[in-house]
């Protein structure tokens, strides 16, 4: 009996493994319901689980990029009796929704066919073209499509367009989309290479060069980026935005309130003294300076940081005919 019990447990285990196995092949087939793939075609085991030996079996075109179809259940009862699927709907309604994920072509591979495109049909060398985010047709995920624009029409007076396109993309049957939008002629200006804070003194890195619409170009705007770098804006800008003269200026040198040097030149002598600068201003703007202890304020023009000359031949004026700048000069409201 010893020897005969290792056999015995064998046997068991062997059993039970088949047992397990013709439950697995015996299982019943299911819907499965709602089902994602990314393929071309459609498969019987994407409409049912434990589908049996024709699992593989192709059964159609998959819907295309970012849509999804529908199989209800006389369609799915008939698939299953063509390949033999031991499934029956009996008295409930079932379906199977099979879905295909997609993203939208690449917004800079279809402007750059349209563009292409818009030079022929007459269009400025450069225009900045405008398209709803809802007209971009939808490809295979990570898929490198190839873009054909077989009519287009321009009307050049208002910019606006409309064309046809055919797309193709390996894992998708090609497409063809229709699309609308506006070409308009376009401008070189300096616009914020990403967002500025106010206060902000631009740096190279803060510009750059962009084509953009001529309507978007604002009065005054700036066109080489060396009139933009070292100057300081006035406000918050976003990326892309346009500059112009009204947005930046010379860089602060001297804020309001603070003290500052001031230099009186005299014949054959200059004298230094300490003074409060009722303005703000950059080099080359003149304030008016208060002199804390006789009261006077004169007109100075600002030549470096924290520091400024008095106007010559400018007469002080008393204090008495400024508003007062309580807490620095004195004076009680």
């Amino acid at each position: 009996m010893r020897k005969r019990f290792p056999a015995l447990v064998l046997f068991a285990a062997v059993l039970t493994v088949n047992a397990v196995a013709c439950a697995e092949v015996t299982a019943a087939p299911v819907p499965r319901g709602l089902v994602s793939i990314d393929r071309p075609v459609v498969k019987l085991k994407d409409l049912f689980r434990n589908a049996g030996r024709q699992a593989d079996a192709v059964l159609g075109p998959a819907p295309m990029p970012g849509t999804r179809i529908l199989i209800a259940t006389r369609q799915l009862a008939a698939i299953a009796v063509q390949f033999g699927v031991r499934w029956a709907p009996g008295n409930a309604a079932a379906s199977v929704v099979i879905e295909r994920p997609g993203t939208p072509i690449g917004r800079a591979r279809l402007v750059a066919a349209l563009r292409r495109a818009l030079r022929l049909a007459g269009a400025p060398n450069h225009v900045a073209i405008q398209i709803g985010d809802n007209n971009l047709p939808m490809i295979p995920p990570a898929a490198q499509p190839a873009i054909l624009v077989n009519r287009i029409a321009y009307h050049r007076m208002s910019g606006n367009f409309r064309a046809r396109l055919l797309v193709d993309a390996p894992g998708m049957s090609a497409a063809s989309a229709r699309i609308a939008g506006l070409a308009e002629p376009a401008v070189q200006a300096v616009v914020a290479a990403h967002g500025l804070l106010p206060g902000a003194v631009l740096g190279s890195g803060d510009v750059r060069l962009a084509w953009i619409p001529r309507s978007d170009v604002p009065p005054g705007a700036i066109t080489d980026p060396a009139h933009a770098v070292g100057m300081q804006i006035d406000r918050a800008i976003a990326a892309g935005t346009p500059l112009s003269g009204r947005m930046v200026g010379t860089p602060e040198l001297i804020a309001r309130g603070a003290t500052v040097g001031l230099a009186v030149e005299m014949p054959g002598l200059e004298v230094t003294a300490r003074g409060v600068a009722l303005a703000a201003g950059g080099g080359g703007a003149v304030i008016p300076v208060l002199n804390p202890s006789s009261h006077e304020i004169v007109q100075a023009v600002i030549d470096g940081p924290d520091h400024a000359h008095v106007v010559p031949g400018s007469t002080p004026a008393r204090a008495r005919n400024a508003i007062p700048y309580y807490g620095l000069t004195g004076d009680r409201p």
